[in-house]
């Protein structure tokens, strides 16, 4: 796949080949984005053409509301799972005033037209252009492209929006944030020096350095996946504060890795959080979270079944 960024006065070096692309934000990519992914993916199959993708960085809203930006997939997480969805040339808009001062028509000219893009596949509420005068409507009133609009995808008489998502993850519910994903939530990151206090009681952790702008789950234990070297294996994660023993000023994400003694310091790992086990929670004595602590990794253990093993590769033992 390759990926491009560009700004509103940028050029390309070499012409892009005629492509069917979907544009949005995608923060997630959940199962309506992916809708609109598989339909730009199939169009581009059968008329021969590169499927594209064109997504924004950074967060149109944050950089309008002059607020930080929260993410639920950072630039790097989208291209991935861009990628594994058949997307070919991945492109990013820097979002800035210059991007975000442009009529329909001049989007239309310096990225449309530019990228060579002959079909575009959208959400029935895409808006562009100088606030969002830009819809589906000016998309079809151009003649030079085709379009096709992709209703929004209802479940549970709910719409699957990031916002739904960002909610699941503030309530804990990993249970709907997977169905919406159709998959589990994730954080990459890379592996840093922690403390080292649970060797001391027997559960060595991996600590994960994320990305400041990754919303978080919330506090709590949780039955996971940790993914290093392309291998998965079975996790029990910790988000939170350690109010126990340890206790961190910055939330802080650890993962104990099940049947793994290895040296992975600064190596690029990513956390996957499978389901809710409970609560963070201060004991009265290291003695009783020890207790837990095995509790807690008899459950995750005991979920994965042989077959949710093989659902989600785990390493074998």
């Amino acid at each position: 796949m390759r990926i491009i960024y560009m700004e509103v006065d940028g050029h390309l070096e070499k012409q892009l080949a005629p492509s069917v692309c979907t544009v949005g934000f995608f923060d997630g990519l959940h199962k309506g984005h992916q809708a609109l992914i598989s339909k730009a993916v199939s169009i581009a199959k059968e008329s021969g053409m590169a499927a594209s993708m064109i997504t924004f960085s950074p967060s149109p809203k944050a950089f309008l509301t002059k607020t930080p930006e929260q993410l639920l997939t950072t630039v790097s997480e989208r291209a991935k799972v861009a990628k594994d969805l058949g997307i070919e040339q991945f492109i990013v808009l820097k979002f800035n005033k210059e991007l975000s001062s442009l009529s329909p028509d001049q989007f239309h000219e310096l990225f449309i037209n530019s990228l060579n893009i002959k079909h575009v596949v959208c959400g029935e509420d895409f808006r562009y252009g100088h606030k969002g005068a830009g819809s589906v409507i000016t998309l079809q009133k151009d003649p030079r492209i085709k379009v096709s609009v992709i209703n929004d995808v209802i479940e549970d008489d709910e719409r699957i929006s990031s916002t739904l998502i960002k909610e699941g993850l503030t309530n804990g519910d990993i249970d709907m944030v997977t169905k919406a994903l159709n998959k589990p939530y994730s954080i990459d990151g890379f592996v840093k020096h922690g403390r080292k206090v649970g060797r001391t009681i027997g559960f060595p952790t991996v600590n994960l350095s994320y990305p400041y702008n990754k919303i978080l789950i919330k506090d709590g234990v949780y039955t996971g996946i940790t993914t290093v070297k392309g291998k998965h294996y079975i996790s029990t994660i910790n988000v939170g504060h350690n109010p126990t023993v340890n206790h961190m000023s910055k939330k802080s994400i650890e993962s104990f890795i099940h049947h793994f003694d290895e040296d992975i310091y600064n190596e690029a790992v990513t956390f996957k959080f499978v389901k809710r086990l409970r609560d963070e929670q201060k004991f009265d004595s290291v003695e009783a979270l020890i207790e837990q602590m095995h509790r807690d990794i008899a459950n995750s253990e005991a979920y994965f079944s042989p077959d949710v093993r093989k659902e989600y590769d785990i390493e074998a033992l």
